[in-house]
């Protein structure tokens, strides 16, 4: 219950629930494979009504990899449990599978990585049903992306999809290949609507920076925004993330000059290596689990100019940081809500690697400031975790920010 006096106030009412610290997590979702070491939970992903939960475990079937959806008729009807609505898995042997997912607002199209492709190189792949409430398990994709450049590079690292389900963002850091890296590219691919997807080794752009050099990984991470106009490319080791930004989802083409390049003012070889953006992609929040020379990490608020436009900027709108003074890799995952109020940031390395993740709120998303220096809302851990469990290694929040799922 949530009791108000609304005494003098102006119907209609609002009520804006508020995180309060906990390490009593409303749920907790199992692997029911029941293997040793399947990453579980390396990636997740939630639908926008926060009623289906997309949980990968690449290491499953002995690298082959698999993704578990759960799902239930609310977001209040969560309850633990080892019983997923289904399982998607692909027949690519040792392929990574479920090494980063995406999920669309309905909940009705999925977008699986698989970057340790060894017989056609990496690809991605899409899932794609009816409604969220009819998924069922099966090792057929609805379509499989490609770079078309054949070899490992990477390709499905790391992955997002716009809210209506119709543009995919892959990230393949390793350019091309191990040997060969050269700074790395992120792929778009768009369809007509969400159920129109195909199979494809053309990308409709490809995103990539001409000013960056070897061994830096571009396309580390990557979101975008809910209507698919906005990409947030970081990276590992230029201390940089990119924005590139388009006027209509149509306008996208392959491009090597960012929008916009976006810093700390500090070269951090970590900065860019999680990131997230608000759903009208005015708002991004890039981790930096290395700052401060590792002593302890941040997460950066970095916001458009007038008219939403996004010009480069070494200097964040805000600083967040967790307090503590050890290497706590505060930013080593990150996320946003929908309209940009509300941040959790993943700090695995809390506690002897027992985890934590951290929520910060703010009354509206022009809010953000380092002055006074943003304080956690709450704090969520797990009380029955242990040492090296790396609570907060991945997270995200549902786009009204009400809902996390913290692995």
């Amino acid at each position: 219950q949530i009791v108000v006096d609304s005494r003098g106030a102006t119907y209609p009412v609002t009520i804006d629930p508020t995180w309060t610290s906990s390490s009593t997590p409303t749920a907790t979702l199992v692997s029911s494979a029941g293997q040793y070491d399947t990453y579980f939970g390396y990636s997740v992903a939630l639908s926008a009504d926060d009623t289906t939960a997309l949980v990968g475990a690449y290491e499953s079937n002995l690298d082959a990899g698999a993704v578990y959806i759960y799902h239930v008729a609310s977001g209040n009807d969560w309850s633990t449990t080892s019983t997923s609505s289904a399982t998607l898995t692909n027949s690519a042997v040792k392929g990574q599978f479920g090494y980063s997912v995406a999920l669309s607002g309905d909940g009705a199209t999925a977008l699986i990585g698989a970057p340790g492709g060894q017989l056609n190189g990496s690809a991605a792949y899409i899932y794609q049903v009816a409604s969220e409430t009819s998924w069922a398990s099966t090792a057929a994709p609805t379509a499989t992306l490609a770079d078309g450049t054949g070899i490992n590079d990477g390709f499905g690292d790391s992955v997002a999809l716009s809210s209506n389900g119709r543009t995919a963002l892959i990230g393949a850091p390793m350019g091309l290949g191990e040997l060969y890296t050269y700074g790395g590219d992120a792929y778009l691919y768009q369809v007509a609507s969400e159920t129109s997807w195909a199979s494809t080794a053309t990308p409709t752009a490809t995103l990539s920076n001409a000013g960056l050099t070897d061994e830096v990984k571009f396309g580390y991470a990557v979101a975008l925004s809910a209507n698919g106009t906005t990409a947030l490319v970081g990276s590992f080791g230029a201390g940089a993330a990119y924005i590139f930004q388009v006027s209509s989802v149509t306008d996208w083409t392959s491009t090597d000059s960012p929008t916009a390049t976006l810093s700390n003012g500090v070269v951090d070889a970590e900065f860019g290596s999680a990131v997230a953006l608000s759903g009208d992609g005015t708002t991004a929040l890039i981790g930096d689990p290395a700052a401060s020379g590792g002593v302890k990490g941040a997460a950066y608020v970095f916001q458009a100019a007038v008219g939403n436009v996004w010009s480069s900027s070494p200097t964040p709108v805000a600083t967040l940081t967790s307090g503590l003074t050890t290497a706590d890799d505060f930013g080593y995952s990150v996320a946003l809500s929908a309209d940009g109020t509300a941040a959790l940031i993943g700090a695995n390395g809390v506690n002897n690697s027992t985890g934590a993740a951290y929520l910060f709120n703010v009354s509206s998303e022009s809010a953000w400031s380092s002055s006074p220096t943003p304080s956690p809302t709450a704090t969520l851990s797990n009380s029955g975790g242990a040492m090296n469990d790396s609570f907060g290694s991945s997270l995200i929040l549902s786009p009204d920010g009400t809902t996390a799922l913290v692995s």
